[in-house]
């Protein structure tokens, strides 16, 4: 496709009413360097700092990841318990007499067909090879005997049965609750992206793209910008807009980048914001934009709420929801 052709395409995004540095123009200045902690206004249930909206959007998640990372221990634990039951009912029922006369026998039989083999009668080898079957099924009868009537064993496994049961709808409960929230992410990376008209003083994510690497820390990228002046079909499901726009495709070439962190024609998602400070010819790529990276209080935010807590500390507190704006939400 041509740098600057248009095409129709549904993206994830969300509505910034109220945000910190507001882009009603592509032209207007960069973000600050040194991102602060801004009021974020994201939509009904997703406002406030960075840190508050983590809580949000996280809670849920975490709560079943720490459950899941609980069950976990637990299972591990009684898959544990379990396996030193079974060992010890194992070790009574070899300790018993009976077991023990029966142990003796199989030993006698073993030695008796190793010393058949060496022979010529295969009458000889073949009662012994029975023998020998016979007492290692009647040992091993013992064994399961002893491991069926041990109360501590099936008490254990009773208890690992249940926790994996437990463990197996908490992890269903989390991948369902991560999908959702891993849904809003995408949306307000969608957000964060680069509009159209691309311009010098333009800022925002890139997203999804292929570089091809220049050198001397330049990678050239073809980026799709989506021209939000050209929003339709735009519909609201539980505070996520679903919207298509038309994509305006720019060139833009990234210097001061650690280019050895790419690989052309390898996809990397660029979810930081970049700002174009200059745009020149060059030879036969044409057009490009010259972007460069800017931490902005957009990086902050999705740094801040993008991992989970493998567990629960000081800072965890419940988080009141605050009413605000419609985010647009995507497909």
């Amino acid at each position: 496709m041509r740098a600057g052709c248009c095409c129709k395409w549904t993206v994830l995004a969300v509505a910034l009413i109220a945000c910190p540095s507001p882009r009603s123009s592509a032209a207007d200045p960069p973000p600050a360097s040194n991102p602060s902690d801004p009021i974020w206004n994201l939509n009904s249930y997703l406002h406030g700092t960075a840190a508050e909206v983590r809580d949000q959007l996280n809670r849920e998640a975490e709560h079943f990841l720490w459950k899941k990372n609980a069950l976990q221990q637990d299972v591990q634990a009684l898959r544990a318990e379990a396996a030193a039951a079974e060992a010890a009912a194992i070790n009574a029922a070899r300790a018993t007499p009976a077991y023990k006369q029966t142990a003796a026998e199989f030993a006698a039989a073993d030695k008796e067909l190793q010393q058949a083999r060496l022979g010529d009668d295969p009458q000889r080898r073949l009662a012994a090879s029975s023998r020998r079957n016979t007492l290692k099924l009647k040992l091993e009868q013992m064994e399961k005997t002893a491991i069926a009537s041990d109360a501590r064993l099936a008490a254990a496994r009773k208890s690992l049965a249940r926790a994996e049961k437990d463990l197996a709808e908490i992890t269903a409960s989390f991948d369902k609750v991560q999908q959702w929230r891993n849904h809003l992410l995408d949306a307000m990376c969608s957000t964060f992206r680069m509009p159209a008209p691309v311009r010098v003083g333009s800022a925002g994510f890139l997203g999804a793209v292929t570089p091809h690497v220049i050198g001397n820390g330049e990678v050239l990228v073809d980026y799709d910008a989506p021209d939000l002046s050209t929003a339709r079909e735009m519909q609201d499901r539980e505070g996520v807009v679903h919207m298509s726009v038309a994509m305006q495709r720019v060139r833009i070439l990234l210097v001061g980048m650690q280019d050895t962190h790419f690989k052309d024609g390898q996809e990397v998602r660029l979810d930081q914001t970049f700002v174009v400070e200059d745009v020149k010819n060059l030879g036969d790529f044409g057009k490009v934009f010259v972007a460069r990276r800017k931490p902005s209080d957009e990086d902050h935010l999705m740094a801040v709420i993008t991992p989970l807590r493998e567990a629960p500390d000081a800072s965890t507190r419940p988080a009141g929801r605050k009413t605000g704006s419609t985010p647009v939400f995507a497909e």
